[in-house]
């Protein structure tokens, strides 16, 4: 339905409904825009081509009835927020769905896939990835971002 679209959008944006009642201008109040994700309503034309350009998003992906579900698991930084938690779960929700709509339109077209072969992250066995993650973070000076499981 059209409202869960628009909550994904607004949380990949990792906005508040304020905050997208403020990027549409006051077209529409935060209460309305709450309407519109649980369903109870439906905006009209000039407000869903206002929401889908403050979000970013076209009006087609606001139409689109095709939805996954939403389990998304990984692993969670302590200082985390719960909008930066929705944030993400949004953003991967929109990039699953994005690649679903791929191979739906190109179901005969499957890529393999092959890990990379770097011999610095070989793993035999569950605590070598603890190691290879923590190597994969200096490397990318994100050492600051550790997850506790």
């Amino acid at each position: 339905m059209i409202g869960n679209r628009i909550k994904l959008a607004r949380e990949a944006c990792g906005w508040s409904l304020r905050d997208l009642e403020a990027k549409i201008e006051g077209l529409v109040s935060a209460q309305a825009i709450g309407k519109y994700e649980r369903n109870e309503m439906t905006p009209s034309s000039k407000v869903l081509l206002a929401l889908a350009t403050a979000l970013g998003v076209e009006p087609e992906f606001l139409l689109s009835e095709k939805e996954i579900e939403p389990a998304v698991d990984f692993r969670k930084a302590p200082a985390e927020g719960a909008r930066d938690e929705r944030s993400v779960n949004a953003m991967v929700l929109d990039a699953a769905e994005r690649y679903l709509e791929l191979e739906s339109i190109f179901p005969d077209t499957r890529i393999t896939w092959s890990a990379p072969h770097f011999a610095e992250f070989k793993l035999t066995k569950v605590e070598d990835a603890e190691a290879a993650a923590e190597r994969l973070r200096s490397i990318c000076g994100s050492e600051s971002r550790r997850s506790n499981p």
